[in-house]
């Protein structure tokens, strides 16, 4: 990369996770393999709504995770050209209402009562480049979440849902750039994605979808929160044993909070205002 793309890259503020962090690649076994596709949607030259689902089964299982940071990569295709854009958006993440493969083109049928406004670009720019291959390209279009998302797998696939209402490209001058996609070569879902689109309208009601399962590699930073000392709200007894079992375990959590179904039992007899429990 030229010392033009790092000066670029380092005004983005794209700041290294936490040292207890850890990252999933979605679809799974692209960790170091570009993929069969490349796209433009949401982040080239596209304003519009956005959905693409994950599914569950490609993150870590058995505890919620907390989702600090999403981020995406060049395609590899030697046609992709180093870009450049000033973008601005906001995205959201819910636990998907429907599953890959039979998301509703009714935007809102998709929705997760979760929903969380997670992150926000006015007028930001964004870079990425392309070494041209074999191996896929580095990360480089990262979101650092201005709010962590509490996601646990066993609760529903992943969505995310970007509401593009401007982008600039400034970068390439001509030609074209992808970001780094998937595409199932079988007619199936079976590649973990699904995405639903609308361009031209950020507030559209309806869209677009694949016929089969088409979306972009993402990675996913996240916090196990679980074993953390704090029971945390997502997490209960049968979930997280270690930090959600006795009562009044953790700093801020366990009976004080009041978040956890499991309490009701567990947490009798202390007083927790936040379910209502009495004494006795």
């Amino acid at each position: 990369m030229s010392r033009y793309w790092i000066a670029v890259l380092a005004v983005l503020g794209m700041s290294p996770a936490f040292a207890d962090s850890a990252t999933v690649v979605v679809p799974n076994g692209h960790e170091a393999t570009d993929g069969n596709d490349g796209n433009t949607f949401p982040f080239h030259g596209f304003v519009g709504r956005y959905q693409q689902a994950y599914a569950a089964n490609h993150f870590p299982a058995g505890r919620p995770l907390s989702i600090t940071e999403i981020a995406f990569r060049t395609d590899a295709d030697p046609a992709a050209e180093d870009w450049l854009s000033e973008l601005s958006f906001t995205l959201h993440l819910s636990t998907s209402a429907n599953p890959v493969g039979t998301l509703s083109t009714t935007f809102a049928e998709n929705v997760g009562t979760d929903d969380t406004l997670v992150f926000t670009a006015s007028a930001q720019l964004f870079a990425g480049s392309n070494a041209g291959g074999p191996g896929p390209n580095p990360f480089e279009l990262i979101l650092v979440l201005d709010t962590p998302f509490i996601y646990d797998p066993a609760a529903g696939d992943l969505l995310v849902e970007v509401f593009m209402s401007g982008n600039i490209t400034l970068l390439p001058l001509g030609g074209s750039s992808y970001l780094d996609a998937v595409e199932s070569t079988t007619g199936l879902f079976d590649v973990g994605l699904q995405r639903i689109w609308n361009s031209g309208d950020v507030n559209a009601p309806t869209g677009n979808t694949d016929p089969w399962g088409v979306g972009l590699i993402t990675r996913f930073t996240y916090e196990a929160m679980c074993g953390d000392g704090v029971c945390d709200p997502g997490e209960d007894s049968g979930s997280c044993a270690e930090d959600c079992a006795e009562p009044g375990h953790g700093s801020r959590g366990g009976c004080e909070d009041g978040t956890n179904p499991a309490e009701a039992d567990t947490c009798r007899g202390t007083g927790n205002p936040g379910r209502g429990l009495t004494p006795g």
